[in-house]
C-alpha cells in the first residue's frame, strides 16, 4: 500500500521474487535511504508514483517484463542507480521518473514507447540515449543537465522540441532533428557548449528565447526560410549564424540579425563598431550581450 515502508532507514535488501503482488503502491519505499537491492516478482505490473522516491543507495533494479506502468517520480533522486532496462510493455516514461538519478549511465527504452515526460531524466549521467522512433512527445526539461550526453537523434514523430529539453547538456556534440520539427522551445539547447553539429529543419517555424544561448560559438546555424518567429537572445554567444535568403521575416546584415524591415535588432555579434540601419526602431533584450564593441551610436528614435 501507499507509504507502506516509508522511512525504513535500516532496510538494505528486499526479496519479493516469490510473492504474487501485481502492484507496488505510491511511495511504498519512500525515503528508504539505505536500500541497496530489491528483487521483484514476475507478476508485477504496476510501480506506483514515487515508489522508490529518495532511495539514494539503490544501485540496481531489474524490472520484470510484465511491468506496464511506472509512475511519476518512481525513482526520484535514486542517486546511486546505475542502469535500468525499461520493459517492453511500458509506453510512457512519466514526469520526473528518474529525476536527479545522478549516477544513471545507461537506460534502455523499448520500441513502442510513445512519450517521455517532463524532467524525466533531469541531471542523469547518461552518455547516450536511443530514443525509439515510436516516441512522439518529449517533455520540458526531459534531459536537462545530462552533462555526459554526447549525441541524440530526435524521432520523426516529434514536432515540438520543448523548453529546456537539453538545457546545459555540456558535452552534447551532435543533434539530429527530424524534418517534422516546427518549434524549438525556450532554452532548448541553452548551455550546450560542445555542440558542433545541428541542422535546423526546413519546416521550422519558431525558435524560442535563449534556444541556443551559450552554445559553442563555432556551431553553424542556418535559419530556414520557414522561420517566422525568433525569441529574445535565441542566439546569444553564437557567431556562425546564416539565414536562407528566401526568409521573408528576418535578415542578416553587418553581423546582426534583424527583422526583414530592419526596424528590430535581435542580435549582433563580433562587431566592434556597429552602425544601426536607418530603419532601426527597437533593440531587443540581450541584443548586444557579450559583444566586444568599442563604439556604439544609437540613432534617435530607437527604443
Amino acid at each position: 500500500g501507499r507509504r507502506a515502508f516509508e522511512d525504513c532507514y535500516n532496510l538494505e535488501e528486499i526479496d519479493l521474487s516469490l510473492s504474487q503482488i501485481t502492484e507496488i503502491g505510491e511511495e511504498a519505499f519512500y525515503c528508504c535511504r539505505n536500500l541497496i537491492d530489491i528483487e521483484l516478482p514476475v507478476s508485477l505490473r504496476i510501480i506506483g508514483k514515487g515508489a522508490f522516491y529518495y532511495c539514494q543507495n539503490l544501485m540496481s533494479i531489474s524490472l520484470p517484463e510484465n511491468v506496464e506502468s511506472i509512475g511519476a517520480s518512481a525513482f526520484y533522486e535514486c542517486e546511486a542507480l546505475l542502469k535500468v532496462d525499461i520493459p517492453s510493455k511500458v509506453t510512457k516514461i512519466e514526469d520526473s521518473t528518474f529525476y536527479e538519478c545522478t549516477s544513471l549511465k545507461k537506460i534502455s527504452l523499448p520500441d513502442g514507447l510513445e512519450s517521455i515526460g517532463v524532467s524525466a531524466f533531469n541531471n542523469c549521467l547518461l552518455g547516450q540515449i536511443n530514443i525509439p522512433e515510436t516516441v512522439t512527445e518529449i517533455g520540458e526539461g526531459a534531459f536537462s543537465g545530462c552533462r555526459a550526453l554526447k549525441s541524440v537523434k530526435i524521432p520523426a514523430g516529434v514536432s515540438d522540441i520543448k523548453e529546456k529539453v537539453f538545457y546545459y547538456c555540456y558535452d552534447i556534440e551532435t543533434v539530429e532533428l527530424s524534418e517534422a520539427v516546427t518549434n524549438i522551445g525556450e532554452s532548448a539547447f541553452e548551455g550546450c557548449s560542445s555542440l558542433k553539429d545541428i541542422s535546423l529543419p526546413s519546416g521550422l517555424e519558431k525558435i524560442g528565447a535563449f534556444a541556443f544561448r551559450s552554445t559553442n560559438d563555432s556551431v553553424r546555424l542556418k535559419i530556414p526560410s520557414s522561420v517566422i518567429s525568433i525569441g529574445e537572445a535565441a542566439f546569444v554567444g553564437c557567431s556562425g549564424i546564416t539565414i536562407d535568403e528566401e526568409n521573408k521575416y528576418f535578415t542578416i546584415e553587418d553581423k546582426a540579425l534583424l527583422s526583414s524591415d530592419k526596424e528590430t535588432v535581435l542580435y549582433c555579434w563580433e562587431n566592434k563598431k556597429y552602425r544601426f540601419p536607418k530603419e532601426a526602431k527597437v533593440i531587443k533584450s540581450w541584443a548586444f550581450q557579450g559583444n566586444e564593441m568599442s563604439t556604439l551610436d544609437i540613432p534617435e528614435g530607437v527604443a
